[in-house]
């Protein structure tokens, strides 16, 4: 094993008893507010930092234009929202605008929509699945602007799912490094694609004895911190 992975092994064991105990603790009963706020964070943060995506979901929220009990068709939904997401943002002081207010408004709408039509709201539709992985290919259907990434990040957060892996640039940064990935190897494709990069990680998880969903965890918080310089691929003896 060469001395990059070396440092981040022996990182991960450093930090992993400390996630699994913090995991273990977390209550995941969430309301229904709090699950349509989650999942409005996970859809907002595609291509944008998710602080920004949070904030932004703050205003959503604020207009409870999501809220099961305030009854509007697709349009009226898509209106509200883009009111909210073309609201300045405070963040750290600083005042920003969220990137995709239209496009964004209307993956919400036609999100809330899709879901209510079949359950009273989002809660009792998590309540019938489940099955991690028949839930989350329910997400990626139903709600539009939803990748398996961002819907195994829904289900953590909100169910404490964690035999799902969430495989962000850091997460892939490792794998290329750990000789997981090819070097070069693009992020996965599809959702095919994204089960195929799941399944390598999770054999190498269970391999060295970790969940997956804490594992990759461990992944994402050492590979933020790692030297960046130490992660490129020259370095790597």
């Amino acid at each position: 094993m060469n001395y990059v992975c070396d440092r981040i092994h022996g990182a991960i064991a450093a930090i992993y008893p400390d996630i699994e105990q913090s995991a273990t603790a977390l209550n995941m009963h969430l309301s229904e507010q709090d699950l349509w706020f989650e999942l409005s964070c996970c859809v907002l943060s595609s291509q944008v930092p998710y602080s920004l995506a949070c904030a932004a979901a703050v205003e959503v929220r604020k207009a409870r234009a999501l809220a099961p009990d305030l009854e509007l068709d697709v349009k009226a939904c898509e209106g509200l929202l883009l009111s909210a997401l073309s609201r300045p943002l405070s963040i750290a002081g600083k005042t920003r605008h969220y990137r995709f207010p239209k496009s964004k408004a209307r993956q919400l709408s036609l999100a809330k929509s899709s879901i209510l039509q079949n359950y009273d709201s989002l809660s009792a539709a998590l309540a019938s699945l489940d099955d991690a992985e028949l839930a989350r290919q329910w997400l990626v259907q139903k709600v539009p602007g939803l990748g398996p990434k961002q819907a195994s990040m829904f289900l953590r957060n909100c169910r404490g799912e964690y035999d799902l892996a969430i495989i962000d640039r850091h997460v892939l940064g490792y794998m290329h490094i750990a000789g997981l990935e090819e070097i070069g190897s693009r992020p996965p494709i599809g959702y095919a694609g994204y089960l195929r990069s799941e399944s390598v990680l999770r054999g190498h998880a269970s391999a060295m004895g970790y969940r997956l969903g804490l594992f990759d965890y461990a992944v994402w918080i050492t590979m933020r911190v790692l030297d960046p310089g130490m992660t490129s691929r020259d370095q790597v003896i």
